[in-house]
């Protein structure tokens, strides 16, 4: 994922077998042909670490949206019961019980992708 590209990232690439098929937002989409083994773009240890970053850094602004989200509704639910229609109010628990849910799978994938930064 890279915002902006270095003049020579896509014919580094293709230099190396890869076929650059497009763009989407920030991220670059390449594909190359294999039979066994998948290839991998990022084969040193430095350039791992750091597209993992770029990738926690992506998905924590989302796991930050659905946490703080669920802890709104939950602070509504709590708080301010008396002002929520029971039907609201079931729609909200269901809301915020799938936004945490979210929001706690998202903590993983940061997790799991920190840990094997540390390898």
């Amino acid at each position: 994922m890279r915002a902006v590209a270095s003049k020579d990232y896509i014919s580094t690439y293709e230099q190396f077998g890869w076929q650059y098929l497009g763009r989407m937002a920030s991220v670059y989409i390449w594909r190359m042909e294999y039979k066994d083994e998948r290839p991998e773009a990022f084969t040193d240890k430095d350039s791992i670490i750091s597209r993992n970053n770029r990738t926690i850094a992506a998905v924590s602004f989302s796991f930050t949206i659905f946490l703080l989200a669920s802890l709104a509704m939950s602070i509504a639910l709590i708080f301010f019961p008396s002002y929520i229609s029971a039907n609201d109010r079931m729609q909200l628990i269901i809301a915020a019980l799938l936004f945490a849910v979210f929001a706690v799978t998202l903590g993983a994938v940061m997790i799991y992708i920190h840990k094997g930064n540390r390898q």
